[in-house]
């Protein structure tokens, strides 16, 4: 691509006392091909990319030995994340090519026998080869969720300066007012419903652009919002915007994957989700305090930028072209409700109900509860969700694609389901150590259970009714949000602080995980087309 030439390489050089006939009959015996030129093609074991490559090319130097030069690499090249992607991929290739450099010393008698252990799989890389056009597509997508994710992040991770600024300090019933207020702003689902169903009449790629920016013009008049009612309209529409655009970069990233690397891709923009709310989290000692989160705000608005270069590469999903020149119906509620997808609906739907009453209200006042539970300072805050939830949550979200891949969605959703249920009541109602080992083993069960279930929620319906399925099944998770904040804090205020009523919403959950999810069909190893077959 225009502006792109950054291809992932790496090189080894090697001298072997061997003549250059001998090292060729080695090569050959490695089901090595010649290429000419003194140059010879290898197999490259589960490479990442399509156009990948390992080759050997072989020179007399001046004292009669072969000097043997080892390359791997590919001509990937992505517009985002790019120097995280090519350090994931440089140590695969190191590994193929210190393989191959071992197996050449030993069998032309410069060496000792090579290691025969196969190479570990990098679970940031895909478990079957992406081309150029679908790691480009996926890279994409991703940041457009990382901007999305920043910019919905702020009004809960800066809930508790919000609440200063507009209901003061010790205020009576501050956090019944301030939970009211942010289940109110969990309506902005209705937006997301429509972008949704808009992605399947018009496009994704269409919905995500106008969606970012509707995102950006939200946040930069919630910079100078006069009041909490103004705040709370504005945020409203803002979270529609982030939802829906995050939803639709979901949708693209699933259905541009190869088949059997939809859970890698899922991880990958769960991911790219993590790093903008890590950056939100960031910011917490310098923004977190008075009306500083106005600033935080701002710099979401000028993230609108970044818009431009996301539109520059993102693409449309060949599956919707492929729908859209097939002249059916799209974005069908009533396909969604009705036959052969009801059940699958209602499952989800379900699930998405139970464990928001948890997701909500914990994403948005963890924060608060330590800080007014166990007097944690902002500082403090950021240092242990760096050393527990962004790091093991990362981890959780890495190993979740390897996880639903190899053992299936279903299991990897009940048993982390499960596990993070009882170590979420556990984190809410104990202190000191508690604290810190519940909330990492928590948050990285969470993040496998929720990236199983998320893989699904795209994986079950088929492409013209993709995305209006995750907007109907978010619109009854958010009834779910707002059951969770509005019970949190109305359970805080008469009932004994957030502790206790955070601990009482995790209880849904695991019935969530315990009576539903074994029921959802499992999807593992089966073709898109096969599992949800679009009329087209």
């Amino acid at each position: 691509m225009a502006g792109m030439g950054r291809p992932m390489l790496v090189e080894q050089s090697i001298t072997l006392t061997a003549t250059p006939g001998d090292v060729r009959r080695a090569l050959e015996e490695l089901d090595a091909t010649y290429l000419g030129d003194a140059t010879f093609s290898l197999p490259v074991d589960r490479d990442p990319a399509a156009d990948g490559y390992l080759r050997a090319t072989l020179a007399l130097d001046d004292d009669g030995n072969t000097e043997v030069l080892l390359a791997a690499g590919n001509g990937l090249d992505l517009p985002f994340f790019h120097s995280i992607v090519s350090s994931a991929v440089s140590i695969q290739y190191q590994q193929e090519v210190d393989r191959l450099a071992a197996q050449l010393l030993h069998t032309c008698g410069d060496g000792p026998p090579p290691k025969t252990k196969p190479l570990r799989h990098n679970p940031l890389l895909p478990p079957v080869p992406y081309t150029h056009a679908q790691a480009v597509g996926l890279s994409t997508a991703g940041f457009a969720v990382a901007v999305g994710t920043f910019g919905q992040a702020i009004v809960g991770q800066y809930s508790k300066g919000i609440q200063d600024t507009f209901f003061g300090i010790n205020a009576h019933h501050a956090d019944t007012k301030l939970t009211t207020m942010l289940a109110v702003i969990r309506i902005g689902a209705l937006i997301a419903l429509a972008g949704g169903v808009l992605s399947d009449r018009i496009g994704r790629r269409k919905v995500i652009l106008l969606s970012l920016l509707g995102l950006s013009a939200m946040n930069l008049v919630s910079a100078i919002a006069p009041d909490p009612v103004t705040l709370t309209a504005l945020q409203t529409l803002a979270r529609g915007f982030a939802l829906s655009a995050l939803f639709v970069g979901s949708v693209v990233a699933l259905e541009e994957a190869p088949e059997r690397a939809r859970g890698f891709a899922t991880s990958m923009l769960a991911l790219a989700g993590g790093f903008g709310f890590t950056i939100a989290v960031v910011l917490l000692p310098f923004a977190g305090k008075h009306s500083r989160w106005r600033f935080v705000f701002l710099l979401s608005a000028l993230a609108g930028v970044l818009v431009l270069r996301i539109g520059k590469y993102l693409k449309e999903s060949e599956r919707f072209e492929g729908v859209e020149r097939a002249h059916i119906r799209k974005g069908r509620i009533g396909e969604v409700l009705g036959g052969t997808y009801r059940r699958r609906f209602i499952l989800l739907a379900a699930i998405g109900f139970l464990t928001n009453i948890l997701t909500a209200p914990s994403s948005v006042l963890t924060n608060n509860y330590l800080k007014d539970v166990h007097h944690f300072s902002y500082t403090t805050i950021v240092l242990w969700r760096m050393a527990t939830t962004s790091y093991t949550g990362l981890i959780g979200l890495a190993m979740a694609g390897t996880l639903i891949e190899r053992y299936g969605r279903r299991p990897t959703a009940f048993v982390a389901l499960t596990v993070g249920s009882i170590v979420r009541f556990a984190f809410y109602l104990g202190g000191g150590p508690v604290l810190w080992l519940a909330s990492a083993i928590g948050d990285m069960a969470f993040a496998c259970g929720f990236l199983a279930i998320g893989t699904q929620n795209v994986e079950l319906f088929p492409t013209e009714a993709r995305g209006t399925s995750i907007g109907l099944v978010n619109i009854i998770s958010v009834l779910g949000s707002i059951v969770g904040l509005l019970a949190a804090g109305i359970i805080s205020d008469h009932l004994g602080g957030l502790g206790h009523s955070l601990a009482i919403c995790t209880i849904p959950t695991l019935l969530a995980a315990l009576f539903i999810v074994p029921f959802l069909p499992e999807t593992r190893g089966r073709d898109l087309d096969e599992i949800s077959p679009s009329q087209a």
